[in-house]
């Protein structure tokens, strides 16, 4: 199965090629694509996320947070996936474990572009710029910080869509929050 489990560009931009190489694949995505002028073709789509029954629905559930015009500027959705079997809570935007070091894929991007791997200041720095953090320290402090915790909620939502959207967000987190789940899996840097 591929799923696009979320509307950031990142989560979906290489769906159609996965589809492509993996013909026998179901394709889902969640709710809210195709509404941007930037969105890439998505290639064939199976079913969409809380608007129908994936063939994996016995094995894992999934709870689908969305919102839209106008409420918001533009559409976010995010899946929460629960793995029966193992009770592992599988996230994607939602929560994130910040590490100490770089993770290696950033090593094929570099620090501006160029190719190697990032020393702790750049890591710092760029982990902080990405997630439109203007803090009050340093960039090490503030690294520090948000590194601290097994988990954090990630900034750029906590922030800027949340707050517009509390009581759907509360909704979600609570109905997710229901789910027996020993272990969160976050697709995002570390997992916590």
């Amino acid at each position: 199965h591929l799923v696009a489990p979320g509307t950031a560009i990142e989560h979906k931009a290489s769906l159609a090629e996965f589809s492509q190489k993996y013909p026998r694949a179901t394709v889902w995505v969640s709710p809210g694509q195709g509404t941007s002028p930037f969105d890439p073709s998505l290639g064939r789509v199976d079913g969409v996320l809380g608007q129908g029954v994936p063939p994996w629905e016995q094995e894992i559930e999934c709870k689908v947070f969305y919102v839209g015009p106008p409420e918001t500027a533009g559409t976010y959705a995010e899946s929460a996936f629960f793995h029966k079997e193992t009770k592992a809570l599988l996230l994607t935007d939602a929560v994130l474990k910040v590490p100490e070091a770089p993770p290696p894929v950033l090593a094929s991007y570099g620090y501006e572009g160029t190719p190697g791997e990032l020393s702790k200041e750049q890591w710092y720095y760029k982990f902080l710029a990405f997630n439109f953090l203007a803090m009050r320290g340093s960039d090490e402090a503030d690294f520090k910080a948000l590194a601290k915790p097994p988990g954090i909620v990630s900034p750029i939502l906590r922030f800027t869509l949340y707050p517009i959207c509390q009581q759907q967000a509360a909704a979600w987190v609570e109905s997710v929050a229901k789910w027996p789940f020993e272990l969160a899996v976050a697709a995002h840097l570390a997992s916590p």
